[in-house]
């Protein structure tokens, strides 16, 4: 089934979508553009959007979400969000029994299967681009760490050299974002 929505053609009334709203795609080159795309569509289509607190979820919604979880996933193989099965968007900021009153709340991955996400804040992250403020990008991102058991900020790594290969990538990114904010 999902080589089957891989290989659709790339809905033409989304491309508008994608230029206003995931302007970083506009850097990729064509073969980028095409896992990118690819990647989009799978999780549009495969994953179950729902609004909450009266907002309700649009087309436009549901690819600006899903091009942020591409723009994650785009390397990665196809089956990299079998655990994600439904995204929640909801009106304003969310509200956490964990958090106090001063908290605000923006979005929350959950380990089953949910990400919870401020449509407000996606707005926001995506309209800033380089305000490190990008809830959707964010809460995949969970998504996409607890690939091996938990929260923990690491890929599943399952040999020396791959631990390696992470420590010297993210220490790199970790240095380059510190001198160049």
């Amino acid at each position: 089934k999902r080589a089957r929505l891989a290989s659709r053609p790339f809905p033409a009334a989304w491309l508008p979508v994608v230029a206003r709203r995931l302007r970083f795609a506009a850097a990729f080159d064509e073969a980028a553009t095409a896992r990118f795309r690819e990647h989009l569509q799978v999780f549009a289509w495969e994953k179950r959007f729902e609004g909450a607190r009266g907002l309700e979820v649009t087309e436009d919604m549901r690819v600006v979400v899903a091009g942020c979880a591409a723009r994650l996933s785009m390397n990665l193989r196809l089956d990299v969000f079998d655990e994600l099965g439904s995204v929640v968007l909801v009106k304003g900021d969310l509200h956490h029994a964990a958090a106090d009153a001063d908290t605000r709340v923006l979005g929350l991955a959950h380990r089953y299967g949910t990400v919870v996400l401020s449509w407000d804040a996606v707005e926001r992250g995506l309209a800033r681009a380089h305000d490190g403020h990008d809830v959707a990008l964010h809460e995949i991102a969970h998504i996409l760490d607890l690939k091996d058991g938990g929260f923990d900020g690491t890929p599943p790594i399952e040999t020396v050299a791959e631990v390696r290969a992470f420590a010297h990538a993210f220490s790199r990114a970790f240095l380059r974002m510190r001198k160049d904010p």
